[in-house]
């Protein structure tokens, strides 16, 4: 029975894509032979779920969401074919591991692994979670949530001590987002790990909204010394995938002189 519904719900979606101008309860009912009761439930699942709106004569239309979830899964696609060389390139130059990741569900997702040997280990990480507040990734990727999403992922968040320098409060984040934010970059300061420090940058799309983040990280006594030649790589790399993706810096016209 919940496998004909699926099949049902499908139909209306499929239907729904072909008619902008949006179809009545009855008139789909007619036209897939689905009896209107089972249309009417349908419907609302998918209007109260917001990937169906109602117009003014109460007919019925596939809303935007379903662009924004498009937008997702071809971005992470297009993401990690535009980024490939880059990310290459930079582990070279840097001698250094890079990550690429997304977020998804409020976590960090590993989404790709750039290293100088390749190695089937390389895949043991993609799809792996991470926190947002105490990873240089999941910071870079807060920087795109606006004020309103920001305090309600603070509310939901349980932060979890992993080292001494872990930040455990809501103070210590926006303070930490407010200086990661004027300057561009991130840093876990060796909050997951002990001895371990990772720079992380945001990269934008064409609409200015930042959709990954990549990062690199080693030991405190491997990173020392080399701080600002990293920082300087990852944010001049994550320039040139966020023009890949469409991204124009408010800025441009300036860097241009």
């Amino acid at each position: 029975m919940a496998v004909q519904i699926l099949d049902k719900a499908f139909q209306i979606l499929e239907t729904l894509s072909n008619e902008w101008t949006g179809l009545s309860v009855s008139a789909l009912s007619e036209d897939l032979g689905i009896n209107i009761s089972t249309v009417h439930r349908i419907l609302s699942s998918f209007i109260s779920r917001g990937y169906v709106v109602q117009t003014d004569t109460k007919k019925n239309k596939l809303s935007l969401k379903f662009i924004d979830i498009s937008s997702s899964y071809l971005n992470g696609l297009e993401l990690k074919s535009e980024a490939h060389r880059l990310l290459n390139s930079l582990a070279a130059k840097l001698n250094q591991t890079i990550f690429l990741a997304t977020l998804i569900e409020n976590q960090v997702v590993y989404i790709d692994k750039h290293e100088l040997f390749s190695s089937f280990r390389k895949y043991a990480i993609i799809g792996e979670r991470r926190p947002l507040y105490c990873t240089a990734l999941g910071k870079s990727l807060l920087l795109g949530f606006d004020d309103k999403a920001l305090q309600e992922y603070m509310k939901e968040t349980e932060f979890r001590k992993y080292t001494d320098n872990t930040i455990l409060d809501k103070e210590g984040l926006l303070k930490d987002l407010k200086v990661s934010g004027m300057r561009g970059w991130t840093i876990d300061n060796e909050e997951v790990e002990d001895g371990v420090i990772c720079y992380g940058v945001p990269i934008y799309d064409y609409r200015g909204q930042i959709i990954a983040a990549m990062s690199t990280s080693g030991f405190k006594d491997h990173i020392q010394g080399r701080e600002e030649d990293i920082i300087t790589c990852l944010l001049a790399t994550s320039k040139k995938i966020s023009q890949k993706m469409g991204y124009k810096s408010p800025y441009s016209s300036i860097d241009k002189q």
